[in-house]
């Protein structure tokens, strides 16, 4: 005796109420790179273009530009680097809009 299989419908749990998340955190952790980025470009480039001689390392002028040269760029490069983590963030804060 063969059984007869009953297709009965599936039910549909209904939704709760889903509230948008008012304060989403890549928003908020994509601002913050913001204002580092802005910081360390900003002293690099005040390092790399600073013309007093009051602040020597060395004896010599040329290895203090180097010095300075050197400190001053790898300031800016935190500072893309911080720029890069603050558009990762605030696409991350996108896709969370999305879904």
């Amino acid at each position: 005796m063969a059984t007869q299989i009953q297709n009965e419908p599936a039910t549909i749990a209904e939704p709760t109420s889903q509230e948008p998340n008012p304060f989403p955190v890549y928003l908020v952790v994509s601002f913050l790179p913001v204002v580092a980025s802005l910081v360390f470009a900003g002293k690099g480039w005040y390092t790399l273009y600073d013309d007093s001689y009051n602040a020597r390392i060395v004896g010599s002028d040329a290895y203090n530009f180097i010095i300075y040269a050197t400190r001053g760029t790898a300031l800016v490069c935190v500072g893309i680097v911080c720029a890069v983590l603050s558009v990762t963030f605030a696409v991350f804060a996108h896709m969370q809009k999305k879904n």
